[in-house]
């Protein structure tokens, strides 16, 4: 999602991203004229973020795992690619993406945007 521009004019950057979440599970992507939604969900501040920015409606996740599909995410590679696949990263892990992966953080760093990931 893309908000609107902060002082120095760069679009704020806001990626909201879940694991196992059925795309009708957010009001957004929820049509009165989708007959085979079941979804009830009820997302009005995610809904909002949606109607002010840009929904990306072309993208899969390449695994069912987190620590896979986040490692997609933030190298554009696949996940047997970064290293992670097959695994799921318990808090105690020794390991991770590989040192010297580049990340979107890194290219959005070097065009001056401050980062923050926050996850379970």
């Amino acid at each position: 999602l893309s908000l609107p521009t902060s002082s120095d004019g760069k679009p704020n950057v806001v990626i909201l991203f879940a694991d196992n979440l059925a795309y009708d599970d957010v009001g957004t992507f929820q049509t009165t004229n989708n007959k085979s939604s079941k979804s009830k969900s009820r997302t009005p501040r995610t809904d909002a973020l949606a109607s002010q920015g840009l929904k990306l409606l072309h993208w899969n996740s390449p695994a069912v795992l987190c620590s896979a599909s986040r490692a997609a995410l933030l190298t554009g590679k696949y996940p047997v690619r970064t290293g992670v696949y097959p695994r799921v990263f318990e808090p105690d892990a020794r390991h991770g993406l590989l040192a010297n992966e580049t990340t979107l953080a890194d290219y959005l760093h070097q065009e001056g945007y401050a980062t923050k990931l926050v996850g379970k």
